[in-house]
């Protein structure tokens, strides 16, 4: 865990306050140059796009999630990582829905080293506010999400459904994709929104 360490001058007299700043389990969060960390799930793709980053930055991109068919309504990508049960944790990202009727992320905890086996049990985020000027809808734990004690893994996933009807226009040649940015996974009961993960 990292400290946040800040100065304060007021009156003449200099004091410092350090405060906890969790931890992104996460890796590759913001997509600094490709999707490295990530893997489609069945019915999707994944690339990095560069052309679109959630804090308008000039050196990082974002996931772009793409169906492989015309049959596929599922959008899906996820991460799984390592980390002990016994805690609350908060999670969320940005996401732009793109071809997407529904967006949303789920954390799923597990026994096992690799995320494998039946799940010990699963949280979602929730969309926490309104797009930002650009499109990026924030998702967010309405809740801290304590994870079982047994849990060794947990697989974080952004998704996305199309159930028909799609969102107008995409089948003829609208949003083709999903997609996410800023994920985050941390330690602590505060909202993921009051957190200070690094971004970029």
């Amino acid at each position: 865990m990292r400290i946040l360490c800040i100065t304060v001058i007021a009156a003449g007299l200099a004091a410092g306050m350090c405060t906890a700043r969790a931890d992104n389990l996460i890796a590759n969060p913001n997509f600094s140059g490709d999707v490295a960390g990530w893997t489609a799930d069945t019915g999707s793709t994944i690339s990095y796009d560069a052309n679109l980053d959630a804090n308008a930055s000039g050196t990082s991109g974002s996931m772009a999630v793409s169906r492989t068919s015309v049959d596929t309504f599922n959008l899906s990508a996820h991460q799984c990582f390592s980390v002990a049960g016994g805690s609350d944790f908060s999670f969320g990202a940005k996401v732009i829905p793109g071809i997407a009727n529904s967006v949303g992320m789920t954390c799923s905890a597990f026994a096992s080293l690799d995320c494998t086996g039946k799940p010990l049990g699963n949280a979602s985020a929730i969309i926490a506010g309104s797009p930002d000027p650009n499109g990026w809808v924030p998702l967010r734990t309405e809740s801290p999400y304590l994870l079982p004690a047994p849990t060794q893994s947990v697989a974080c996933a952004v998704t996305g459904n199309l159930s028909p009807p799609l969102r107008a226009g995409s089948p003829q040649g609208g949003p083709s994709s999903m997609w996410a940015d800023n994920v985050f996974f941390g330690a602590g009961t505060t909202p993921v929104s009051l957190q200070g993960f690094d971004i970029d």
